[in-house]
Formats: structure tokens, C-alpha cells, sequence
């Protein structure tokens, strides 16, 4: 079974490169693509280390895999926005680092199924609970300040090999400096 998932998730992103999603650094579309393609889920919940194979393999099938790890969605309800908001504010102030938003992930993960030949079908539910619970983990609390300085390097590097592309995407930081 994994030899077939992993050959799988390889021609998943064998088909995307096919369609020219970007899958390095000179092509790339997004900061996202810049970064790592995985993530370790080995201390994740059973049932999520089982969800992140999905992603995976219905992920790549339309873009790199780096594009959703490395975003900066959080998704968190309006309870928790308001903790947050009281004990990290910082996590509020650069929306190319976070994105915070009460169905963030959820109205993303749609959008992709709204896609013509999006394989995700019945596990998009799976995979949005996936994503809500990795960017709560690897991008708040105690992971805070390496997710900072990690995505502020993706926005460096892109905005540098792509600075066209980059004002495009982030219009207001561009002014901004």
C-alpha cells in the first residue's frame, strides 16, 4: 500500500509539473512553492499523520505541495482570534506571514474543489480539518518565531527573484517599504 500511495503522490506531482506548476525556485508562482515540500507529522494524531498522506497525493495533483505548507493561513475561530489578538498581537500585524481568519482553510480547501477535475471529493472535509490543525501547530504558540523568520525568508527570496510577481501578490507591503 505505501509503495502504491508514494508512487502515487510522484506522478501527482509529475502530472502538475506536466501542466507547468511551478516546482522551483526560478518558475515559482507563489513565495510558498520556495519552501519545504513536507512536513514531519510523525508527533500528530494518528488520524492526522493518516490525513497528511491524502493531502499529499490530492494536493500535487494540481500544484506543488509546498504551496499549502508554506502558506501563511491560520485558521482560528473568533474566540480564539480574540485570545490571540490579547496575548500574541504581532501575529495580526503582517498578513503575508499570517493570515489569520475564522474559515480561512475552509473557503480555501472549497475553492479548490470548485476546480474542474480537483480529485479531492469526499476527503475535502479530512483535509481542511488537516490543514486547520498543522497551521495551529506549526504556526502559532511555541512555533511562532521560527514560522516568522521561515516565511519572512520565502518573502525575501520570491521578492527578490520575482519582484514583479511579488508586488502583485502583496501590493501594501511593496508600498509599504
Amino acid at each position: 500500500m505505501k509503495g502504491i500511495l508514494a508512487g502515487a503522490i510522484v506522478a501527482g506531482v509529475a502530472a502538475a509539473a506536466r501542466r507547468g506548476v511551478a516546482q522551483s525556485a526560478s518558475g515559482a508562482l507563489f513565495p510558498n512553492d520556495l519552501g519545504p515540500t513536507s512536513i514531519d507529522v510523525s508527533s500528530y494524531p494518528k488520524e492526522y499523520q493518516e490525513t497528511y498522506k491524502v493531502f499529499q497525493f490530492k494536493c500535487a495533483a494540481c500544484h506543488t505541495i509546498a504551496r499549502p505548507i508554506n502558506s501563511q493561513y491560520v485558521e482560528l475561530s473568533d474566540a480564539q482570534q480574540a485570545a490571540m489578538k490579547t496575548s500574541t498581537p504581532e501575529m495580526f500585524k503582517d498578513p503575508a506571514v499570517w493570515q489569520i481568519g475564522a474559515h480561512i482553510w475552509n473557503r480555501y480547501v472549497k475553492k479548490m474543489m470548485a476546480k474542474p477535475g480537483c480529485p479531492v471529493g469526499r476527503d475535502g472535509k479530512r483535509i481542511w480539518q488537516f490543514l486547520v490543525y498543522d497551521s495551529k501547530v506549526r504556526k502559532t504558540g511555541a512555533n511562532a518565531v521560527a514560522w516568522k523568520s521561515s516565511r519572512q525568508k520565502l518573502l525575501e527570496e520570491f521578492a527578490k527573484a520575482n519582484p514583479a510577481r511579488y508586488h502583485e501578490l502583496f501590493p501594501s507591503t511593496v508600498a509599504a517599504k
